[in-house]
């Protein structure tokens, strides 16, 4: 009768015989082949979707602007129909009107554009041959230039506007100050 309290007989196999069989062919991984495979694949993957981020990230800039213009636009408006008249300019459009103060914050102005340039307040600004009161326009900076294209302002001129940027509300084009 053996003796129960005898260990198990030990297997003859070392421990480096056992990691070599982990590798030997019929067991799971990978192959120094099917490993740049992957490599490539992802990095395919990637490519494919470096336009999407991008459009994306340039959707919501203009839709970050689009807003601020609405919320310039509004307190500017709210302005004029309080003191009857629209705010004076500064010594530089992109200084943030004095009388402003209690309207629009400064931080929000003075602050660079979602789409690049600062923003300026122009009053009497001639453009394409018509005097217009009051604008909100948006100045090349050369720190922080404009990236945007002419896609891009007709894309914002159809969320503001009608689409076409020599018409209605929002025009692309050189500020020509008439004073």
């Amino acid at each position: 009768m053996k003796n129960s309290t005898q260990p198990p007989p030990r297997s003859r196999r070392s421990s480096c015989s056992e990691s070599i069989d982990r590798f030997s062919p019929g067991r799971d991984g990978f192959t120094l082949v099917e490993i740049p495979v992957v490599v490539m694949i992802i990095g395919m993957l990637a490519t494919m979707s470096l336009p999407s981020i991008r459009k994306a990230g340039d959707v919501a800039k203009m839709n970050t602007y689009v807003n601020d213009l609405r919320v310039f636009s509004g307190a500017f408006n709210q302005y004029a129909q309080i003191n009857g008249k629209w705010p004076e300019m500064q010594s530089s459009g992109q200084d943030f009107p004095d009388d402003m103060s209690g309207h629009l914050a400064n931080s929000s102005w003075t602050r660079v554009s979602p789409i690049g340039g600062s923003y300026t307040w122009d009053r009497d600004v001639l453009q394409n041959g018509r005097t217009i009161a009051a604008a909100i326009s948006l100045e090349d900076d050369p720190t922080h230039p404009l990236s945007v294209n002419t896609t891009h302002l007709q894309e914002i001129d159809a969320k503001l506007d009608d689409g076409d940027l020599t018409t209605g509300l929002f025009w692309s084009g050189l500020r020509k100050l008439s004073h």
